[in-house]
Order: C-alpha cells, then sequence, then structure tokens
C-alpha cells in the first residue's frame, strides 16, 4: 500500500512538471507572438501575404528607397467573415512598411468623404515632409463604396488617383464585398 501510494505520488509530481513546463512554453510563446513585429504576428494567410507583398509592401519600400512609377495600388480590399483578422493585417502591414495608419469610421456618412479629402491632403503633406505614406483604413466600405450608396460615384472618383497624387492607399474591409459591384475592370 504505502509503495502504490509512493508510486501515485511520484508519478502525480512528475505530471506536475510535465505541466509546468508546458505552461512555461505556452506563456514564451504567447510573449513572443505578442512581441512579434509587423507581419511576423499574423499566423496563415501565406497566399494573401504573399499578395500583399509583391503588390504592396514591396513598392512602398522601393518608394522609400526614391524609386518612383511603381503603380501602387489606389486601394486593397480585405473581405470576409467578422473576426478572420482584416483589421490585424492592415495594421500589420502599416507597421511593416513603416506607413502612417489613419482609422476613418464610417458612422457619419456624410463626412466621411469631407473626412477622406482631408487626411489625403494631410497624407500628401506628410509624404513630401518625411517620404511616409498613408493608410487610411475604412470598416465596413460598403456603407459609402455600395452600389446603393449615394456615396458611390464620389468615393470611386477619389480612388482614381489617390496612390500617386496623395501617396496614399485605401484599405477597406467587407463582411459584403457583392455589395460594392466590383468586376476585374474595378482597379
Amino acid at each position: 500500500n504505502n509503495i502504490e501510494r509512493a508510486r501515485a505520488a511520484n508519478a502525480a509530481r512528475e505530471q506536475a512538471e510535465r505541466v509546468s513546463a508546458n505552461q512555461t512554453n505556452v506563456n514564451k510563446a504567447i510573449k513572443e507572438g505578442q512581441n512579434a513585429k509587423a507581419l511576423s504576428r499574423i499566423a496563415g494567410y501565406g497566399y494573401e501575404l504573399g499578395v500583399l507583398q509583391s503588390e504592396f509592401i514591396s513598392k512602398v519600400k522601393k518608394e522609400k528607397q526614391g524609386e518612383d512609377d511603381l503603380d501602387i495600388p489606389n486601394a486593397i480590399l480585405f473581405f470576409g467573415p467578422t473576426r478572420n483578422g482584416k483589421t490585424t493585417i492592415s495594421k500589420a502591414v502599416a507597421e511593416e512598411t513603416g506607413c502612417n495608419f489613419k482609422q476613418l469610421y464610417s458612422h457619419n456618412k456624410d463626412k466621411l468623404i469631407d473626412s477622406i479629402r482631408k487626411e489625403l491632403e494631410n497624407s500628401e503633406n506628410n509624404f513630401r515632409q518625411n517620404n511616409v505614406r498613408t493608410i487610411i483604413f475604412l470598416d465596413e466600405i460598403e456603407t459609402i463604396a455600395g452600389l446603393d450608396s449615394k456615396y458611390h460615384d464620389e468615393f470611386f472618383d477619389i480612388l482614381k488617383d489617390c496612390s500617386k497624387k496623395y501617396h496614399c492607399t485605401i484599405f477597406g474591409t467587407t463582411n459584403h464585398p457583392f455589395k460594392l459591384g466590383l468586376n476585374k475592370d474595378n482597379k
């Protein structure tokens, strides 16, 4: 009986040590994840991050080095269900590229177009002074860019030259991409 109790106590102690070691490893991984910078904190999305790398990130980095005529996108659309990482990826891309990140909210749609125009002017001034591009982040972009929005045409007019003229790219998110009426000809 005493031998069985000693064995059971020894097994319980060994199990507790393994759990403690596993918890230490988990805590270390969490801390490393919290300390990760930019895109290194994003898990998965390999294809999507590759497209962002070739079509935006590398071009912005070349722009910072003085290259021009790089055809940096006017806008990038992130779509998918709620809480799948659209905002997190957008912020990580801004951090990775050293871009200013300006989030505008769509609560007051009447003022949103004016706010976008103001941020575009600020973006160009900032680029001239500091050589830093701006990302304007618009969550639920369908509120102003949707086919049923009275701001649809005005918003798409703004998009036509915001990258070259203002050194700004608009990152939009939506859970409803088909409300935007985009097709392969939209650039």
